[in-house]
């Protein structure tokens, strides 16, 4: 008898994971992870989106106030849950309405009443943003005297 066998008589042992098994292990996780991550803080995100909203909002309104040469206002409306941006003549009466925006029911606006002089200057305030019925997270914009606005997160 020879010491060596014949390759097709030797007996292989299986090791490790099929490529199938692998496959369907890293689909199941997907499916998981995709449930898992798809309902999370989706509120935080959409308050996100509305203070970046209410930014650009601003930033149209401060080149809407240099564009036609009048004082243009962004006034928080409280009872409704929104803003609304106004461009007034030299006596302060409305003289076109440019953006009214709601969030009924989702986010609280407070803070104070922005206007946009055809200079592009501003008076100094800020606008903060939460959502209903909780005070994390919170978003403030802020506009300086010379029409800088700038967003912070400023709860987490």
């Amino acid at each position: 008898m020879s010491k060596f066998t014949h390759p097709q008589k030797m007996k292989l042992k299986s090791a490790g994971f099929t490529l199938v098994e692998l496959m369907v292990t890293v689909g199941v996780i997907a499916i998981i992870a995709a449930f898992t991550f798809g309902n999370l803080n989706t509120a935080s995100y959409r308050l996100k989106s509305c203070a970046h909203t209410l930014k650009s909002h601003m930033t149209q309104a401060k080149f809407e106030a240099v564009k036609s040469d009048l004082n243009v206002k962004v006034k928080i409306n409280a009872t409704s849950d929104g803003y609304i941006i106004t461009s007034l003549d030299s006596a302060g009466n409305v003289v076109n309405t440019i953006n009214t925006t709601k969030y009924t029911d989702k986010f609280s606006f407070s803070g104070s009443d922005i206007t946009f002089t055809p200079r592009g200057t501003a008076n100094s305030g800020s606008i903060t943003i939460v959502n209903k019925g909780t005070t994390n997270p919170e978003y403030t914009i802020f506009v300086n005297n010379i029409g800088r606005i700038r967003l912070e997160k400023t709860k987490n």
